[in-house]
């Protein structure tokens, strides 16, 4: 069962949303008990990067959408995917910094 969605959308800025998955492999005690959803627009000049990126981690899904859109519509997209007891909306520059915030959160 997931636990924990984190839901964001990303646009042009691969670096980060990297940075931001190590971040969370690095501090999630039992990563099974999370999923993240990425929503990045079809037109982003940075597309192919950051899907490669993506898909280098299981439990990463993504959403690619035709044409951009408003951030409140994909938001509300991307929550409608989300299976988690609990949903985190984050920016593709967060960093997890606490070990273990799954647990001590849950």
């Amino acid at each position: 069962m997931v636990t924990w969605s984190l839901i964001l959308n990303s646009r042009n800025r691969p670096e980060h949303l990297k940075y931001l998955l190590e971040s969370i492999v690095k501090t999630t005690h039992d990563i099974s008990s999370i999923e993240m959803i990425v929503g990045i627009d079809k037109d982003d000049p940075s597309l192919l990067l950051s899907l490669s990126i993506l898909d280098g981690y299981p439990f990463v899904s993504y959403l690619v959408t035709d044409r951009p859109t408003n951030l409140h519509v994909s938001m509300r997209t991307l929550l409608g995917i989300a299976q988690g007891a609990y949903i985190f909306i984050l920016n593709d520059d967060v960093v997890f910094l606490t070990d273990g915030w799954d647990v001590a959160a849950g």
